[in-house]
Order: C-alpha cells, then sequence, then structure tokens
C-alpha cells in the first residue's frame, strides 16, 4: 500500500510541475528586458543572406537590456508574449512588434518585419497589452512581410602590442 501511495504523490508532483511550465509559457513578460545575448551588441540586419547582399541597418542594444537604437529612434523593450516582442518607441505613443525567433547563447537571432514598419497607436498605456491589443499590434492586416536575419557583430581584438 505504502508503494501506490508514494507513486501516486509522484505522478501529482509531476502533473503540477508539468501544469506550471505550460501555463507559464503563456504568459507575458512585462516590463521586459532584451536578452542577455543581445545587450551591448549590435546586430547587421540582412533581408538576404543566401545572396551575400549587405546588411540594410543595425539594431543596437544598450547594457541595461531595457533600451536599444532600431533604424535610427531609440526603443524601449516593453512586453514579450510568447514569440512576439513589443517595443515602444521612446517619446511616442507608438508601438512595433516583431515576431522573433531566438536561440539562448547563439549570436544570430531572426525576426519578421511587415511592410514599412507598421506601428500601432496606443494612449494612457500603464500595464502589458491584452491578448486582444496583442493581436492589434502585431497582426499582419495585409501587409507585405519580411524575415530578417539579425548577426551580431564581431569586433576583433589584437591583443599583441
Amino acid at each position: 500500500m505504502e508503494y501506490r501511495l508514494v507513486n501516486i504523490n509522484m505522478k501529482i508532483v509531476i502533473y503540477l510541475t508539468f501544469y506550471l511550465h505550460v501555463f507559464s509559457a503563456g504568459q507575458s513578460e512585462f516590463p521586459c528586458t532584451f536578452p542577455c545575448g543581445f545587450r551591448n551588441k549590435t546586430f547587421d540586419l540582412y533581408q538576404d543572406v543566401i545572396r551575400a547582399g549587405s546588411s540594410f541597418a543595425t539594431w543596437t542594444f544598450n547594457a541595461d537590456g531595457s533600451a536599444a537604437t532600431f533604424f535610427g529612434s531609440s526603443v524601449n523593450c516593453f512586453q514579450i508574449s510568447e514569440q512576439f516582442l513589443i517595443l515602444s518607441i521612446e517619446n511616442s505613443l507608438k508601438f512595433l512588434c516583431f515576431p522573433i525567433f531566438y536561440t539562448a547563447g547563439q549570436s544570430n537571432f531572426t525576426f519578421v518585419i511587415r511592410g514599412n514598419l507598421n506601428s500601432k497607436e496606443y494612449e494612457n498605456v500603464s500595464s502589458a497589452f491584452n491578448q486582444s491589443q496583442v493581436c492589434e499590434v502585431c497582426g499582419v492586416n495585409n501587409a507585405e512581410t519580411a524575415t530578417v536575419v539579425a548577426i551580431g557583430k564581431v569586433i576583433h581584438r589584437n591583443n599583441y602590442q
């Protein structure tokens, strides 16, 4: 009898752990910070790496993980919901959203960019977007999309003097 009780308790612990993992995977991070692998780095952005084209822009992340410079504008990490990275454009009411695909420890990531960087404007935002707002900001709305590869710049330092 004691064996079965321990076995049932173990199953309950496993199910509870699985439930908490699934539940937390769908939660938003607000306010957010950029992943550690992005901080204090500049990434060259390529739209067509296969043809070895030149980069068309850069994305520079500050060391604190909350701010970055993207297409010449200062942006802040506003919210991360699943794979969606929502940025607020500094000194404005505009928000941008990018589906981001990143594996921790890599020096590159990919993201999807819509048309001409369509943004959504919201007033008096003081909390995380709810699911319908995330859909509004991140929705494609028949805009053309392109996948962009962001490759971290490697700075070679000569240690010989």
